[in-house]
């Protein structure tokens, strides 16, 4: 789990003002960090547009590191202070970006051909199911000096016949409160953020029957917070 930007504000958002600390993070898989950490100091994420026209993945990352294409995998290594076997250089090697493929570009930016690159290799295959995990891990403290672990969950899965569980988690609240209002049972007017109990109870009882849920666990040891 890693720091997903300043998560203070989230204090006054929700209303809990007794917060002492407050912490948003997310799940990457090992090396993912490493990795766009590497892309970053390689300057693969310029938004620059340059003409690549008839230059290779290969070609394109020596240019990017400032070196030759010849044992690119080992120049390329040196120039971020990290091993061949390391999570970052195999991500790139599996991306294709020391290969001698033909870039299909004329004239963009390293950041369109990074990204295009990692859309290519990494969207879903015809039969993959897409999973998303929602956590929230509250250590609460009472006058009575009595603390407990309140751990609320979600697990979601994607089918490959219907929807992926991003889409689902992202669309259906956001259609169920849309039908809600039209059907008059949210009346509010304005602009609201979801923190209001006449707009998320609605939603997150029928959401339930779609199948998606938090599961709530109460008086669980300090040892279960995330370190």
């Amino acid at each position: 789990v890693y720091p997903n930007r300043d998560s203070i504000s989230y204090i006054d958002i929700y209303g809990i003002p007794e917060t002492s600390t407050m912490y948003r993070g997310t799940f990457r898989y090992k090396g993912w960090c490493e990795t766009l950490d590497a892309m970053k100091n390689l300057n693969m994420l310029d938004d620059l547009v340059r003409d690549y026209n008839g230059m290779s993945y290969a070609e394109f990352l020596a240019e990017r590191g400032g070196t030759k294409v010849f044992e690119l995998k080992n120049k390329i290594a040196l120039r971020l202070g990290i091993h061949q076997g390391s999570p970052a250089i195999e991500s790139l090697d599996f991306l294709g970006f020391f290969s001698d493929e033909i870039l299909n570009y004329d004239k963009a930016s390293p950041f369109e051909i990074t990204s295009d690159r990692m859309i290519r290799k990494m969207s879903l295959a015809h039969n993959d199911r897409d999973m998303v995990i929602l956590q929230h891990i509250f250590l609460a403290l009472y006058p009575d000096g009595k603390k407990e672990v309140i751990k609320s969950s979600m697990l979601d899965f994607g089918s490959p016949s219907t929807n992926t569980s991003i889409a689902r988690t992202v669309a259906l609240p956001a259609a169920i409160a849309v039908k809600m209002i039209l059907e008059k049972k949210i009346t509010l007017s304005g602009v609201y953020r979801p923190v209001v109990p006449q707009i998320y109870n609605p939603v997150l009882n029928e959401l339930k029957g779609l199948g998606i849920e938090m599961k709530e666990e109460f008086g669980l040891p300090e040892s279960e917070m995330i370190q």
